[in-house]
């Protein structure tokens, strides 16, 4: 079981700082943590620390930075103490980053402009801007003047800028990597944004040549997700409430044992 965290266990807020996981997700990854013959991963484009900060879940994996990083947390673990690995990145692209992270806020001196530093790679984020096309247009042409060499790749979506390594691990090759590291028999991805329909991508691939059996589900809470990314699903739900449902359901299932099927509602 393998799911985003932004827009997918907890709703989209305005600064990315305030995220907090549905209450009923994270019992429902700690049932499921403890299920027999299940394997819990969180994939986000956040920090390793920050994401196990915010689910607080033990006994799962956590891959940040769209699995640039990774921890595996025991049960009753503290979120500093992990050992987090992260790919390597060369000293010109970490002090890239460092240069970006101080110079672009000097160019917009905005509030709502959220920096959020991931070492060799960074984010920006604008949703609370008033005009997000302006803001994002604003962000580009800073970062450009930065970086004119773009030694670190752009990406991401109408609400923020992604600034990452040139070759850095996506969703979709680090749910490849799940899917050769664990040997599954099914796999179930849930996402809302364009980074996770990478791994949608990949679980349809692998699926397609009989590597795994699996399900690719989109959290349509918001506009983005139900343009562009829902169809690259097998499966919409309508909000992270209803993912949190999903996976409680799920984890009845798993835990109750074969043959046990709890009420439908």
């Amino acid at each position: 079981m393998v799911s985003d965290f932004d827009g997918t266990l907890a709703g989209l807020v305005s600064d990315p700082w305030g995220a907090t996981i549905v209450p009923s997700a994270r019992r429902a990854l700690r049932g499921l943590a403890v299920a027999p013959g299940v394997q819990v991963a969180l994939l986000s484009g956040r920090t390793v620390l920050d994401l196990a900060g915010r689910a607080r879940v033990g006994g799962i994996r956590y891959l940040g930075d769209h699995g640039a990083e990774w921890a595996t947390a025991p049960r009753g673990f503290r979120p500093g103490a992990l050992q987090v690995q992260r790919e390597p990145a060369s000293a010109a692209e970490i002090a890239m980053a460092e240069r970006l992270r101080l110079e672009v806020p000097l160019a917009i001196a905005e509030a709502w402009l959220v920096i959020e530093p991931k070492g060799s790679a960074l984010t920006f984020h604008f949703r609370a801007a008033p005009d997000t096309e302006a803001a994002r247009a604003r962000v580009v042409a800073a970062t450009d003047s930065v970086d004119p060499a773009g030694i670190l790749v752009r990406s991401g979506g109408r609400r923020s800028l992604e600034l990452r390594p040139a070759g850095a691990t996506d969703k979709g090759t680090a749910l490849l990597r799940l899917i050769d590291e664990h040997q599954p028999c099914v796999i179930v991805m849930l996402g809302d944004d364009h980074t996770d329909a990478l791994a949608f991508d990949a679980l349809r691939r692998a699926r397609s040549r009989g590597a795994v059996e699996g399900l690719a589900i989109a959290v349509a809470g918001h506009v983005d997700t139900r343009a562009g990314v829902a169809e690259r699903a097998d499966h919409v739900l309508s909000s992270p409430r209803e993912a949190a449902r999903f996976l409680g359901l799920v984890a009845r299932v798993r835990c109750a044992g074969p043959g046990v099927r709890p009420r439908s509602r």
